[in-house]
């Protein structure tokens, strides 16, 4: 049988994944979906934020269930003040930017701070050329370095530098496993399987060597599974 785990920190923390997961499972293979930078980017945030939003409104149902029981349990029906709970940024606030510490960030703004920690980490620089920076040693350490500053939910735009993530996992596919990763590691596009599901369903089949579906048994609905919750939109 053929069994699939999948999360997207595994890109970002390539660096502290790769080893364990190659240490545990040497035989595995790899399929990366990748969506366009941008659209990723501001998708991402997107995710963030809702997920915040959920978490509010999941606080204050627990809040107005702890004042109901309080009530309850005291017997009285009289008006009471709301629980009390530290100073937060208004609901709209909340609703329309995502927070972090006690802060309203925008997505301009989420933007700006992880560029200033790619700053801080090397991974842009400008004091070695670019065509040698590239794949540099010094290059990968400022990666790692990144990777190992203190951990921020919103790093965008570190997430969306595709090609500093996946050349650890081709070179310790190679290095360390021995293994062609030309072969290993299935790279697709998210737009391709928007466009054409059915044509990228195959070629990953093909590729696990798996045998082909079977349409005369009813397909797979790919008009329900490609789905994006989160969109691109238009910047300010």
């Amino acid at each position: 049988g053929v069994a699939f785990e999948a999360t997207p920190g595994y890109m970002l923390c390539s660096t502290r994944s790769r080893v364990p997961i190659f240490c545990a499972l040497p035989w595995i293979k790899l399929l990366v979906s990748l969506r366009e930078p941008v659209d990723r980017t501001y998708s991402h945030y997107n995710f963030l934020l809702d997920v915040q939003n959920h978490k509010r409104e999941r606080k204050k149902k627990q809040q107005q269930q702890q004042q109901q029981a309080l009530l309850a349990k005291e017997g009285n029906n009289e008006t009471r003040a709301p629980l009390t709970s530290s100073p937060t940024p208004s609901n709209a606030t909340m609703q329309n930017y995502l927070i972090i510490g006690n802060r309203p960030v925008t997505f301009e703004d989420a933007i700006r701070d992880d560029i200033s920690q790619l700053k801080k980490a090397g991974v842009l620089q400008s004091e070695i050329p670019a065509q040698e920076f590239a794949g540099s040693v010094e290059e990968r350490l400022a990666w790692t370095r990144y990777q190992n500053l203190p951990y921020r939910a919103d790093q965008l735009v570190g997430r969306s530098l595709y090609v500093l993530q996946l050349q650890e996992w081709y070179e310790s596919m190679k290095h360390d496993l021995g293994r062609d990763p030309r072969t290993e590691i299935l790279v697709v596009r998210n737009e391709d399987m928007k466009a054409s599901p059915e044509e990228v369903y195959d070629r990953i089949i093909d590729w696990l060597r798996l045998p082909p579906r079977n349409e005369t048994k009813g397909g797979l609905s790919f008009d329900k599974l490609m789905v994006t919750n989160y969109q691109m939109g238009p910047l300010s």
